[in-house]
Order: C-alpha cells, then structure tokens, then sequence
C-alpha cells in the first residue's frame, strides 16, 4: 500500500500516449522529487510522429529526473524482433528521441523479447522497456531489470528493482473469487465486527485489514484442504516453468502445433487454479 510518509504525488500530467505524476519525497535528498511516465504508444505508424512529439515535450517537464515505462510499440533495432517488415523510420525516429534526450535504455538480464503474437509460428518483439534520465540513476543505484513469467498475457512483465527503494509494508491483497465462497459471506461481516484496535483511526484501520487478511488466509487454507482435489504449489511452479520453455522456443520459431496447444492447455490449468 502506498505510504504518504515515505512518497506522495505532487502533479500528473494526461497525455494521449502517456500519463505522469510527479513523485515527491518528503524525507529525501535535495531535488530528489522526480517523474514517472507510464507509456502506451500507438499501433498505427501514422501516429508515430504524435507520440514521439509528446514524449519530447514531456521531456522538458520532466527532466532531469525522468523515469518512462511502458509497451512503445516500437522496436530500437531489426535484431528485437524476428520479423523483415519493421519499419526503419519509427526505429531511427525512437533513436534519435533518445539520444537527443539523453535517456537510458537498460538492457534486460534474462531475455531477448517482451511480446509475442502466441501464434504456432510466432512473431516476437522487444516493444516493452524503460528509459530513464542520468539524473533518475544517480537517485536510484544499485537496480536491473529482467522479465517475468508470463501466464496468460502476450506481454512479458518487466521488473525494474532496486536496492535502495522501501516502498513500505505489503500491500492488503483481496482475491475477487472469495466473494463466490459462501464461508467468506457467512464470515466476513463477524471477522470484522470482532477486530478490535486502539490507537490512530488510520493505524486502527492498517493493523485490522492486516488481523483481517491472517484470518481469511487461515480460513482459505482450511478450506482449500477440505477439496477432494487439490494442486499444490510445486504443479504450479512446473507449469509455469514448462510455459516459460515453450515462450523460449516460441522467441526462436522452433515451436511446433502441439507445443502451442499444450501452452494454451497450461494456460486453462493455472486460471483455474487462480480463479476457482
């Protein structure tokens, strides 16, 4: 959850292509305040030269400490993509944004792509990144950046970490599916009528959604191990693990129709075992 006392946001920007807010630190460093843009780019190339004017006029808002993230649709350079038909006018177009930016492009640890069309013969991009200012760096050291598994998207999820950021406690996580449990409605409104906590009515509220989630994961497990059919946790991993092999072959077109049926098949296991 986020925490007021360690970050707050102070301004946003709404673009067509982006939005931005203004990240304060109310303890930090001097001139420690920077901004982060969550980008969407166009799927047209028509578009391209709108985009890629408002990103430039962010940039001058937003620097020096400028952080972007986002799906670009556009690739830097013909070897992120296995495709012949990319457009080298959007690629020159993003490299000279860039450069004329003075913006980072990290590479990613563990990966060569970030999207693929999930076809028998796939089609795979590197349109998934983050860029960001010298000055954004100097703030945050120590980071990397890799992709994470992929479930069900055609995006792989990107990680950028980093050492020196405390985001604060955990957030309060709720699964949409307990609302179709009849043990959660039957219990729900005594669990917390019964929660008691003095003190500050925000800490009061933080520490009983904190007493609540102890309470409804003890109840689900209880639960969970009354099902004449259960999956464990070590089925998930390996099917996630299987998935992430095929996604590797899938990068470099080796994938055959039986390996795409049986990752669409793994697909249909695990949101059942999410969402059940």
């Amino acid at each position: 959850m986020w925490d007021d006392l360690r970050f707050n946001v102070t301004n946003f920007i709404e673009g067509i292509f982006s939005i931005s807010i203004k990240i304060n630190v109310p303890n930090g460093l001097p001139n420690s305040a920077w901004w982060l843009s969550a980008i969407y780019g166009p799927a047209k190339r028509r578009n391209i030269n709108n985009f890629l004017l408002e990103l430039t006029d962010l940039n001058s808002m937003c620097s020096p400490n400028w952080h972007l993230a986002g799906d670009f649709n556009i690739v830097r350079y013909s070897a992120e993509t296995s495709t012949q038909n990319s457009s080298t006018y959007s690629m020159r177009k993003f490299n000279t944004f860039i450069t004329a930016s003075s913006l980072i492009d990290p590479p990613l640890t563990n990966s060569k792509y970030t999207w693929s069309n999930l076809r028998v013969q796939p089609v795979p991009f590197r349109i998934d990144r983050f860029l960001y200012t010298t000055g954004w760096e100097n703030l945050f050291s120590l980071h990397y950046s890799k992709a994470l598994s992929r479930i069900t998207s055609d995006h792989f999820p990107l990680l950028l970490e980093s050492s020196n950021i405390s985001w604060g406690p955990p957030p309060f996580r709720f699964i949409n599916q307990h609302l179709k449990e009849n043990w959660f409605k039957h219990n729900i409104g005594t669990w917390w009528k019964n929660l008691r906590q003095i003190g500050h009515p925000r800490f009061s509220f933080m520490q009983k959604l904190k007493n609540l989630s102890f309470t409804m994961k003890a109840e689900y497990k209880k639960k969970k191990k009354q099902k004449k059919k259960k999956i464990n946790e070590e089925d998930k991993r390996a099917w996630i693990k299987e998935i992430d092999e095929i996604d590797k072959l899938k990068a470099e077109s080796q994938i055959s129709e039986a390996q795409s049926r049986r990752r669409t098949s793994l697909k249909a296991e695990i949101n059942q075992y999410y969402y059940r």
